[in-house]
């Protein structure tokens, strides 16, 4: 009786058969020659990495050989916009600050909002006090009306 070889290549003289009947190859897997295929591939790698480096280095020095180019103004300067792309980081960006308290401002202040028109913008402390003013005097008599002229808070009445 010869043991033949079947086509695919497994000994069928190594194969282990179970008491279940399952058939399986036994596990014996060369470790060395897997670890040593993997030292040499990495070792390939960073001998390749290093060498695509230099060759980097010599194609930019023949490229520009004073170096590299001076950074364009418009990096160098802070710009706000470039496009409609928003450059500023959120910490960095103060305009929203200052157009809140420019308007605080003028809440608190009385100017000019048109010349021509003859439009003015009042504190509104002092526009509500002319409101109350306007109604007392379009009142019969000029009398207070009724409870009295309201108060801010924390004011004493007269």
């Amino acid at each position: 009786m010869s043991t033949a070889q079947p086509e695919y290549g497994v000994d069928e003289s190594r194969l282990i058969r179970g008491e279940h009947g399952v058939i399986a190859e036994p596990d014996d897997m060369r470790v060395t020659r897997a670890v040593v295929v993997g030292i040499l591939s990495m070792l390939i790698f960073g001998v390749s990495a290093v060498w695509a480096y230099y060759v980097m280095v010599a194609e930019e020095n023949t490229i520009l050989p004073e170096g590299a180019f001076p950074t364009p103004a418009v990096i160098t300067q802070r710009q706000y916009e470039v496009g409609i792309v928003n450059q500023w980081q959120f910490e960095e960006d103060v305009r929203a600050l200052r157009l809140t308290a420019e308007r605080q401002q003028s809440l608190r202040s009385a100017g000019w909002v048109d010349r021509q028109r003859q439009l003015v913008h009042l504190p509104i402390q002092d526009a509500m006090q002319q409101v109350i003013q306007e109604q007392q005097a379009a009142q019969p008599g000029g009398t207070q009306p009724q409870g009295g002229t309201p108060q801010a808070p924390g004011q004493e009445q007269k």
